[in-house]
């Protein structure tokens, strides 16, 4: 559930970085989006609210988030009457808008960035509130994801105000990938098949590898081969803090596999639990395996987190976002080589 106090205070910042004179608002973008990191508000009635239709949304948007080791919702979920919806909260960046009109027919809304940008806001409109849970239970589902994908964006936006630029161009020139590498991280490993970021501040690790083999057939989708693929990248290449150790899948907790769309292809989702072979550690990750068709090879892109006994599901979200800023590349353009060689200089 939000805490008021944090969500007025993101709330609050709006005013100071919003407040302009009517002719600046004129040709000014839309502000940014407020809330934090897989936040989202229910603006309805408290009538609905304290229904079973309010019980729903916290028991789907607040269930378990999977592949953790611990208990933390997908979403922290928070609700708000239609008379307290004025300009501050209609810029938070995910907004379930249900409304009850009895003149109208069941239909649901889908926009982005309406109020503030990166935004995406869903409005279900029906004529009782039966209609409205039915509709509810029909697109919650979608709702989730779009959601899920208004987050990426928001994060991917402001790591690209943060990327380092010298990183991504080592990057790309040895693996052809383009992607956005946010102040912190740094290269620990980067190899023609192989690359490993960290991030090592002091309570947490942050990690993202890249490795790459050729193409075969199918069969190298299957979650049973992505992750005897991983552990045998992680064995050779993540080592642990002592001899002989090394990071490894855990198999007590069984990973959480989907199919979804990457680079509008086709991709594997895996999420599930890392551990230490001979150590005591370990956490989440997400994997996502996808085909590169530009340079037929097999692209497995795998974030994980160690931040022991502390909340981990917003940092391996940031992984997440970073994972889905990445592109393939070919060869690069003449332009392209030439400004990587005058950077060098």
């Amino acid at each position: 559930m939000i805490k008021k106090t944090a969500l007025w205070l993101s709330l609050a910042l709006i005013i100071l970085t919003t407040a302009c004179d009517d002719s600046t608002k004129k040709v000014r973008s839309k502000p940014s989006s407020a809330g934090t990191t897989l936040e989202m508000v229910v603006v309805t009635d408290n009538q609905t609210w304290n229904s079973i239709t309010g019980k729903k949304i916290k028991e789907y948007f607040g269930q378990e988030a999977p592949g953790l080791g611990q208990v933390e919702p997908m979403f922290d979920v928070g609700h708000i009457e239609f008379n307290a919806f004025g300009e501050l909260f209609q810029k938070h960046r995910n907004l379930l808008i249900l409304e009850i009109k009895p003149e109208e027919k069941v239909k649901s809304i889908y926009k982005a960035n309406v109020w503030a940008q990166p935004q995406f806001v869903v409005k279900l409109i029906a004529p009782d509130r039966q209609k409205l849970n039915e509709l509810l239970a029909k697109e919650q589902e979608h709702i989730m994801q779009v959601f899920k994908i208004a987050e990426r964006k928001r994060i991917i936006k402001a790591y690209k105000r943060m990327n380092q630029r010298d990183l991504t161009v080592k990057i790309k020139e040895k693996m052809n990938i383009s992607m956005v590498v946010p102040e912190g991280f740094y290269i620990a490993k980067l190899e023609d098949d192989f690359l490993w970021l960290r991030r090592e501040p002091a309570d947490m690790s942050q990690g993202i590898m890249i490795y790459t083999r050729p193409y075969k057939d199918t069969l190298q989708f299957y979650p049973d081969n992505i992750i005897q693929w991983r552990d045998s990248i992680t064995k050779k290449h993540i080592p642990g803090p002592i001899k002989n150790s090394y990071m490894t899948t855990e198999k007590l907790l069984t990973p959480v596999t989907s199919d979804i769309k990457f680079n509008k292809g086709f991709a594997v989702e895996i999420r599930g639990l890392w551990r230490t072979e001979n150590y005591q550690m370990g956490g989440p990750f997400i994997n996502i395996t996808t085909f590169d068709e530009k340079n037929n090879r097999l692209v497995s892109m795998d974030g994980f987190v160690y931040h022991p006994n502390k909340a981990k599901r917003n940092y391996l979200m940031q992984l997440e976002g970073i994972i889905h800023s990445i592109e393939f590349i070919d060869e690069e353009s003449e332009e392209e080589k030439q400004q990587a060689a005058a950077e060098k200089k």
